[in-house]
């Protein structure tokens, strides 16, 4: 088995434990079991325990990045990418409702992790802002959405939407309703620039 495919399964495996407990109370011993791999196959790839399982939302952040660039590379309509990139992201935090929260509350428990921690989340959601980022700027160069509000600070809103409707409401609307609220508000004012401009040429 190659080195890579162990280092995939150990965080598979401390990501599936961290949905049920929190990361003081798991050992190295239930990883490498649910793993099916052997306690030196961890300090292999990590350090320690704790760089394992602050890797875990690294490499969950890294592979969301990986779809949602797949989406902007594509080519289909934009609004088929705007679709695109919210099922990608509601789907990404339906399966990991939990998964962050626990780590973040381990900042309180590990103090003198808290700065470490903070920053390599942050760096984390940093790389679903330029995923997202990436497919609302191609949006924004068709004018087809919002010009009020920069892409950047809309790739955020859409995360940040996307993680509360899979905590609260992913369960109680269609993802049709969903889809028809998004467009309405990343889209709000694009079509009546494009149609005051087309209007605007017309009459010149």
């Amino acid at each position: 088995m190659k080195r890579t495919d162990k280092r995939t399964r150990l965080l598979a495996a401390a990501e599936a434990l961290l949905a049920r407990k929190r990361m003081h109370e798991i050992t190295l011993d239930e990883v490498v079991k649910a793993a099916h791999t052997g306690k030196g196959t961890v300090y292999l790839h990590f350090k320690d325990k704790e760089d394992l399982f602050q890797q875990v939302p690294e490499a969950c952040c890294e592979k969301l990045f990986c779809a949602l660039d797949a989406v902007a590379k594509g080519r289909q309509p934009f609004a088929a990418k705007l679709d695109a990139a919210w099922d990608t992201l509601l789907a990404f935090h339906e399966r990991r409702r939990t998964l962050f929260s626990v780590i973040e509350s381990q900042q309180e428990y590990s103090s003198h992790l808290k700065c470490d921690m903070r920053r390599r989340i942050n760096a984390s959601q940093g790389r679903i802002w330029e995923g997202v980022t990436r497919i609302l700027g191609q949006g924004a160069a068709a004018r087809m959405v919002r010009a009020d509000i920069p892409p950047e600070v809309l790739a955020r809103y859409m995360n940040s939407l996307a993680r509360m409707f899979a905590r609260h409401f992913a369960a109680h609307r269609g993802r049709a309703e969903q889809k028809a609220f998004l467009k309405r508000f990343f889209a709000a004012g694009a079509f009546e620039t494009n149609h005051t401009r087309l209007h605007s040429r017309r009459t010149e």
